[in-house]
């Protein structure tokens, strides 16, 4: 709490110090990254700090080396923005730090879902992991080990990023090699179709696990299910999608996407909200009911 820039702050001053930062947070530079993409940056600080615990739920090692230079920056506006959402009446004792805690128990929610699909299914089958930010997923879950291929889709400034980052700690013999092939594939998700995957060796008679963290919120409500149809259209029998919402946002409405894949060959398998018993791993408060915002959908195409 000591760094913390708002923590003395009354509420008004909070709210112009979310405003100010947000302004500018809102500034593209030479980079190109807009602040959706920044908050790629964000998650890989919030992985980093999970990673740095001696409890840690996983070792992100490489999520140090993306966290900057908006990680903690973008960090503290949204876990201060977010706090009504998470910690409305201070009773959960989240503070502003309610999204740092979300984090590293969706990351590992995501870890365990596409584990047991990737050993559950039988034959060759591939990860898709859309708005996929600076994930460095496929260096450190093992049970990619069984996918033929992990595909990180995003814009080209952020990939391209990602990529810098990685050949210079390649050339430092600081990359651990990937568990499993990668590639990365630029799309603009306001501008193109994900079934440009197609290009890109990606096959739509395999099964897919598809990973949607933290993406459908930014799109706007005809965007989004846009993107869920033709992620439809791409999904062989036996796929398995991984869906994060907001409710409340009607571009990430559970309700609304559910319904649109279940007409189109998807059976729900879970829904989940963070706090509940299958999302909690230790960082939700014992004796608190779920958060009733944020969360994910498991379907599974048959």
């Amino acid at each position: 709490m000591a760094d913390c820039p708002f923590f003395d702050m009354s509420v008004e001053e909070q709210q112009q110090w979310i405003a100010k930062e947000y302004e500018e947070l809102q500034v593209v530079h030479e980079d190109n990254i807009v602040f959706a993409g920044k908050t790629a940056s964000m998650i890989a600080h919030e992985r980093m700090l999970e990673s740095q615990r001696p409890d840690r739920l996983f070792n992100d090692h490489l999520a140090q080396y993306l966290a900057e230079p908006y990680g903690k920056r973008v960090s503290e506006v949204v876990g201060l923005g977010l706090q009504k959402f998470f910690d409305p009446d201070g009773e959960h004792g989240f503070r502003h730090e309610g999204h740092i805690h979300f984090t590293p128990a969706r990351t590992q929610l995501i870890n365990d879902h596409m584990g047991r699909w990737i050993r559950d299914l039988q034959g060759d089958k591939q990860v898709v992991e859309l708005g996929a930010g600076y994930s460095t997923r496929a260096f450190w879950a093992e049970a990619l080990r069984g996918v033929k291929m992990y595909y990180e889709v995003d814009t080209s400034p952020i990939n391209e990023f990602k990529e810098k980052v990685f050949k210079d700690l390649d050339s430092k013999g600081l990359l651990t090699p990937s568990f499993c092939e990668r590639k990365t594939v630029d799309i603009d998700f306001l501008q193109s179709s994900v079934k440009d995957l197609l290009d890109h060796g990606f096959s739509d008679k395999m099964p897919t696990c598809w990973i949607l963290e933290g993406i459908v919120m930014y799109l706007g409500e005809e965007k989004s299910s846009s993107l869920l149809r033709d992620v439809s259209d791409l999904s062989a029998v036996g796929s398995l999608m991984i869906l994060n919402f907001f409710q409340g946002n009607p571009a990430s409405d559970p309700d609304t996407m559910e319904n649109l894949l279940e007409t189109r060959g998807w059976k729900k398998v879970e829904r989940l909200y963070f706090g509940d018993e299958g999302f909690n791993y230790g960082k939700y408060p014992d004796g608190k009911a779920a958060n009733k915002f944020f969360g994910f959908s498991f379907l599974q195409k048959v």
